[in-house]
């Protein structure tokens, strides 16, 4: 590719602080502490998500603390380890400032960060910008061995600098863009909390202004009218399973067939492998009809205990439960009933050394059962704010791409603009 004239490469160990993160020991971890730890799932559409959940601390012992990377303003983020290497650098985080609440704040050995060293000759932002571009991508795929992108490896990729005023013209440019997706993402984050104390208000006291009374259950206390349940009396749950894969009259058929890691929270309308019917019927998937919830009962990260639901015929692999509720229980309300019990339904999956949900642990889960009509009241409450996420999440969608295709022609050097007169 031909720069223009003026623009320098340069390998980023010249221009930039490189450094790996640092992971503490499992056992280092603590609820909270001093040291705030930013890990992989912290990084959200180009910011640090501060979350004050579980095992995101470190204690104030010296040993616990040694050698662990402290994270400053002005820092980039990228991925740099992952299951899959093509997931690597795929996420990326520019820190605009920290949270004066937290002591000391230090990233995990998957992240790497990325600090500008010659500011006369870039800027802080620019690598966070550049790694996303189709360049900085490639640079990051070339040079990642084994799923892991090394110090030493991620110091010899290339970066392209324009001149500093130019930079900051640019940055500038796509920081609007990043400014409209960020206002747009906070908007999606506190209906999601609205939606959260909400789903637990309606779920013990039912709808507002129609309940007086209410009674202890083994499911905690709910309205006197209602009945304490598990998911199995609520609905039929089953399994589904995977046809042979050294039998290729099995797949690439016309039957979508759905593996965990494509259930999260939103309709199923297709799937990225599907099996013939010769395939269906010589193995233990079976035919489900469309409004079957799933729920994931095995996968990597987060993805255990996430539900969506069916918009198409489809067959499972054995990793996921399908829900059908029963005739007078509204499908909507036990979707979203579980979708509010996630974080107690990954407690059932982490009891003793069992790390996977099973089909008897699914059907155990414990719901309250409303009335039919509250019931249904009680979902189009949460169908309504999950109506408001998904049209935000479709307006940032929508400016992701312009972001691309002003990082293809500005980081580039195909279109230039005009720094702004000092």
């Amino acid at each position: 590719m031909e720069l223009p004239e003026s623009w320098s490469v340069h390998s980023v160990g010249r221009v930039a602080e490189v450094r790996l993160g640092k992971t503490p020991r499992r056992s280092d971890y603590r609820g909270s502490g001093p040291v705030k730890m930013v890990r992989f799932r912290d990084l959200k559409a180009g910011f640090i998500e501060w979350t004050e959940d579980n095992k995101a601390f470190v204690g104030a012992e010296p040993e616990a603390q040694r050698g662990l990377r402290d994270l400053q303003v002005g820092d980039t983020l990228i991925t740099a380890s992952a299951h899959s290497p093509e997931h690597i650098g795929k996420k990326l985080a520019f820190v605009s400032g920290l949270p004066s609440k937290y002591e000391r704040i230090c990233y995990v050995g998957e992240l790497l960060g990325v600090r500008s060293a010659m500011p006369d000759q870039m800027i802080a932002k620019w690598p966070f910008y550049y790694f996303q571009s189709k360049m900085g991508q490639e640079q990051i795929a070339e040079r990642v061995r084994g799923g892991h992108l090394t110090n030493g490896r991620a110091r010899d990729m290339k970066i392209v600098l324009p001149p500093i005023t130019e930079q900051r013209k640019i940055a500038a440019i796509l920081g609007s863009v990043d400014e409209a997706i960020e206002r747009t993402q906070a908007v999606i984050d506190q209906v999601e909390v609205v939606k959260k104390g909400l789903m637990q208000q309606l779920l013990t006291r039912g709808m507002p202004g129609r309940h007086t009374r209410f009674k202890q259950t083994e499911i905690g206390e709910i309205p006197e009218s209602w009945r304490p349940s598990r998911l199995g009396d609520l609905a039929d749950v089953s399994s589904g399973g995977t046809p042979k894969r050294s039998e290729p009259s099995y797949w690439n058929g016309r039957i979508f067939w759905v593996k965990t890691g494509e259930v999260k929270y939103e309709p199923i309308t297709g799937t990225k492998e599907s099996i013939t019917r010769e395939g269906l019927e010589g193995s233990s998937a079976r035919l489900l009809p469309p409004g079957t919830i799933l729920m994931a009962m095995y996968g990597q990260g987060l993805t255990r205990g996430r539900v969506g639901w069916l918009e198409v015929e489809a067959a499972t692999n054995q990793a996921c439960a399908a829900i059908q509720p029963h005739d007078g229980v509204n499908p909507r309300f036990v979707y979203q009933a579980l979708v509010a019990a996630y974080p107690e339904i990954r407690k059932l999956g982490r009891e003793g050394s069992q790390k996977n949900l099973n089909l008897s642990l699914v059907k155990g889960i414990p719901l309250p059962r409303p009335s039919g009509d509250e019931q249904e009241s009680i979902a189009r409450l949460a169908d309504q704010l999950d109506e408001r996420v998904r049209l935000e999440t479709t307006a940032i969608r929508a400016l992701q791409p312009l972001k691309q295709a002003l990082m293809s022609v500005l980081l580039t050097g195909e279109l230039r603009v005009t720094p702004e007169p000092t």
